[in-house]
Formats: structure tokens, sequence, C-alpha cells
């Protein structure tokens, strides 16, 4: 989710030191099955690991990010550390 967020953030100039077109690819595809909902619906807490300057940043740059991206999913904690 932090590179999500970095794109997000720095859009096409976070891929500029990309080691993969096969991730960048992933990342994006990731994020526009996301912000189009691909993904079926649960009961699942997630909350993003991102910093709250980089919380201030995104809503100031893009003030119409979907707000998953910023403040998570409510829901059961499975407690998975990632």
């Amino acid at each position: 989710m932090k590179l999500i967020c970095r794109y997000l953030l720095d859009a096409e100039a976070a891929f500029a030191n990309s080691l993969s077109k096969e991730w960048e690819d992933f990342l994006k595809d990731v994020y526009d099955k996301i912000i189009r909902r691909k993904f079926s619906n649960g009961n699942i807490y997630f909350r993003p690991e991102i910093t709250r300057i980089q919380k201030f940043k995104l809503k100031k740059l893009k003030p119409a990010s979907n707000p998953i991206f910023l403040d998570g999913v409510s829901g059961k904690d499975l407690n998975i550390v990632i």
C-alpha cells in the first residue's frame, strides 16, 4: 500500500528508478482494481501505513483521492502482520 500511496504522490515519477516494468504494471493494475471496486467486499479491518505528513500531502495534492488510501477500512482486525 505504501507503494500505491507513493504512486498517488509522485505519479509516474514514482517509477523513474523502477527495477521492473512488470512491477510497475502490477501496482497500476492493483490501484485500478481498488478504485473500480473489483475486489470483493468484506468485513476486514485495514489501515494504511502512512505517516500523518504523507496523509496531509496526499489530501493537499490529490483532494479527490479515494479515502481508502488515506483512512483505510473498518472491520474485524485479523492481526495479520506484513
